[in-house]
This record gives C-alpha cells, structure tokens and sequence, in this order.
C-alpha cells in the first residue's frame, strides 16, 4: 500500500502478507532504511580495517533490523561478517 494512497496491483502481496496493516512495513522499511546510513559507513570502516570485534557489533544491529523488515540477503550478509575472525 502506497503510504499516502489507495492500494495498487503490487501492493496485494504485502496486504495479504500483513493481514491490511502494512502502515507498520513502510514505518518499519523507512526506520531501516534510516539505519542503514548510522551503521554501513563504520561496518565498512571496520572491515576494512579488519578490525572484526567492531564489525560485529555492528553487523548485529545490521542483521537484525534486516531481520525485521524481510531483508534475508542483508541479514545473510550480516551473519557472515559476525562470524569472521
């Protein structure tokens, strides 16, 4: 559903998937979209630094707001650097 608008043909889906209250997706998809600025600037930093006590913490905050909002490959991602040593 388009945040200020009528449903349209590609948002069935995401009705069907949330049972009509897909005001919360879009709430939770910008809420993570926000985050993404706070945390890939310094997990970049980190791996590139090979500095992976760092970049785990911040691939676990990656990993679980990806989690929240359906984002797997993100959250694939973000498990992978956490298991780096």
């Amino acid at each position: 559903m388009r945040p200020n608008g009528p449903p349209g043909p590609a948002d069935a889906g995401l009705m069907e998937y949330t049972g009509g209250a897909s005001g919360s997706v879009f709430s939770d998809v910008a809420a993570f979209r926000e985050g993404l600025a706070e945390v890939l600037p310094p997990l970049r930093e980190a791996v590139g630094s090979r500095d992976w006590e760092r970049a785990r913490g911040f691939a676990h905050r990656l990993e679980g707001s990806a989690g929240l909002v359906g984002e797997g490959w993100v959250r694939r991602a973000a498990a992978g650097v956490q298991r780096e040593r």
